[in-house]
């Protein structure tokens, strides 16, 4: 969570905001809905994409992964996080292989310009 809010973060930077946005209820809680409410649609979508499962209500997640991608290579951030998410969304890679790909990463510093 913490490492999709910092690659969140340099995005708003690089594209002239002030990077803290990120770290507000603007950002954050949405995310932590997301990631911990089970009343979440982008959570619930998820859960059902992974299973194989129809969902058919809104998930904004799905739309957003692909502009901030765009966005990520238009501003030249690197955003592995919504990359990986990319990739599995829209490009049929398995979950569990584009996982092990993001989580073997070399480390880097998360505070960098």
């Amino acid at each position: 969570m913490s490492r999709g809010t910092r690659e969140i973060s340099r995005l708003i930077a690089k594209m002239g905001g002030d990077e803290l946005t990120a770290y507000g209820l603007c950002h954050l809680g949405d995310y932590e809905a997301t990631l911990f409410s089970a009343h979440s649609h982008n959570r619930q979508y998820g859960e059902a994409f992974v299973q194989g499962l129809p969902f058919d209500s809104l998930a904004e997640g799905v739309s957003t992964t692909k502009a901030l991608c765009l966005l990520g290579k238009q501003y030249d951030v690197d955003m592995p996080i919504c990359r990986t998410v990319y990739s599995i969304l829209f490009k049929g890679e398995r979950p569990e292989d584009a996982l092990n790909a993001l989580f073997n990463r070399d480390l880097k510093s998360e505070f960098y310009r």
